[in-house]
């Protein structure tokens, strides 16, 4: 088991290696994830097969389909945010230093392709909580870089919905545009800033 961790988790980075930009900077993803990619994801990690399996080998499972996904689907966002959350979450815990290795390759995207907007968006989305003032700057860029991009908007309201940066009227008006953008959005997390009622943590154990 030790063995395919350490597999898995270099896997990651071999597949991310193909850059973000590899397509025109241009193809943005949309506000929902292409139904394939929503297929894979419920019947690989969405089963009760999926649910049997002990802790260590969902970490594992979830981040051979996601990187997968990743290596298919380099510019949309879905698997990029979850597989953010499941090293944040549940990862780190099973082998320490793992999410902060993943910050480090979107940092390093980042300056590989500063204007990417959705470059930016994943590595903010990857340091929110770490280093949350950089975060609202590369997502303040990816918004000036593509104005219609919805997804900096709701991890822009996210920050502002509580603690150190909480401001009430930023936190609305970024939510408000992501939901006017995308009326038909089904992101956890968007549903979640709605309505507030469980934590974001419990909000990831639905996946």
């Amino acid at each position: 088991m030790e063995t395919e961790m350490i597999r898995t988790s270099l896997a990651i980075f071999v597949l991310l290696v193909a850059p973000l930009s590899a397509e025109s900077s241009s193809a943005l993803p949309g506000c929902k994830p292409r139904p394939e990619i929503a297929k894979i994801i419920h019947e690989q990690l969405g089963s009760n097969e999926f649910d049997k399996l002990s802790f260590a080998d969902q970490v594992a499972r979830r981040r051979k389909v996601l990187s997968e996904l990743i290596a298919s689907y380099p510019r949309e966002i879905d698997p990029q945010k979850r597989l953010i959350s499941a090293t944040r979450y549940w990862e780190d815990s099973v082998q320490p230093g793992s999410f902060a290795s993943l910050q480090e390759h979107y940092r390093q995207q980042v300056k590989e392709h500063p204007e990417d907007p959705l470059t930016l968006d994943l590595a903010a989305n990857a340091l929110i909580g770490t280093d949350t003032a950089e975060a609202i700057r590369l997502l303040e860029a990816a918004k000036a870089e593509a104005p219609q991009f919805v997804w900096p908007d709701l991890d822009l309201a996210d920050i502002y919905t509580s603690g150190k940066f909480a401001d009430k009227q930023k936190f609305t008006d970024h939510l408000t545009a992501f939901w006017i953008a995308s009326p038909g959005a089904t992101d956890s997390m968007a549903r979640w800033l709605l309505v507030k009622d469980i934590s974001p943590v419990e909000i990831w154990l639905l996946f």
